[in-house]
């Protein structure tokens, strides 16, 4: 089958699944069924997208903090991502769990501390997790991509400014944060500034987290595309907030999960998805 014809079944694959792949997920977690939408010109992440579904999954493994229970890309993107290219991914959303909330109910007490620890020692979370949990994130990452697409990966993260809250309800917090890296492909080397909107919700005592990325000039549109995926969040789940059951220390320790979420959102695959069309190789 020629590249014309690949390309045509992609397209009319993508159509479907296209539709299919934007509707609701229901993830069990905790114990409780929770709906979530595809965001709004969003398709979601499926095995059929083989290179960018291997990008996912190399950053799940390389993340110990955070586990990704689903990710999306624009729906102009499916048809690329089917034929097996690796699309710009210049704008993404994902969403992921705190490994240490996973198991635990979080109440509204609770969740209002971990909102304070948020706003007061946001920037210190971020200046602990690029000194500490940066080096390994990377070094994983680089490694598992290097072996899987046959090239060699070297990325690092030299900054994370977070930007003060920016929405805040009984439930959900929402703040920026600006993330540069810089890496090499093959001995090219390449730097960007991407911009990561990240809202903890807080659904029947089960904190999830929004992740959106996009360029650093589109904070704006990051901000907006996470509010109306939050608001399509809230209005598909009726779970109303419950006691605690779980260890505040387990809660606070989580602050540096939030740091590596962030990063683990946004601007991963940079190098990948500029060079990754160029180098003709399959996982």
């Amino acid at each position: 089958m020629n590249d014309l014809a690949i390309k045509m079944m992609a397209a009319i694959f993508s159509f479907f699944l296209g539709v299919l792949s934007s509707e609701a997920d229901t993830f069990t977690i905790n114990g409780r069924d929770i709906t979530i939408p595809a965001p709004e010109g969003f398709a979601r992440v499926t095995e059929e997208m083989s290179l960018v579904m291997a990008l996912v999954q190399q950053v799940n493994t390389a993340d110990t903090s955070n586990e990704t229970l689903a990710y999306y890309i624009e729906q102009t993107d499916v048809s690329a991502a089917l034929a097996g290219e690796v699309p710009d991914l210049d704008r993404t959303l994902n969403l992921a769990i705190i490994k240490e909330l996973k198991n635990v109910t979080v109440g509204k007490s609770y969740f209002s501390k971990l909102k304070t620890v948020l706003k007061e020692e946001n920037e210190k979370i971020h200046k602990d997790t690029v000194a500490q949990r940066v080096p390994e994130f990377t070094k994983r990452f680089g490694e598992g991509v290097s072996k899987d697409f046959n090239v060699d990966l070297s990325v690092g993260i030299s900054a994370m400014v977070p930007l003060a809250p920016h929405h805040e309800t009984e439930n959900a917090i929402s703040s920026s944060t600006y993330i540069s890296d810089s890496g090499s492909v093959n001995g090219e080397t390449s730097a960007s500034t991407s911009v990561n909107t990240q809202t903890l919700v807080n659904i029947g005592g089960t904190v999830l987290t929004l992740n959106c990325d996009a360029p650093r000039p589109e904070v704006e549109w990051s901000r907006e595309a996470s509010m109306k995926w939050l608001e399509s969040v809230l209005a598909s789940n009726t779970l109303l907030l419950n006691h605690s059951n779980g260890f505040w220390r387990r809660l606070s320790e989580g602050g540096s999960g939030v740091g590596l979420a962030a990063l683990m959102a946004a601007g991963a695959y940079w190098v990948i998805r500029k060079k990754g069309n160029k180098s003709g190789q399959n996982p």
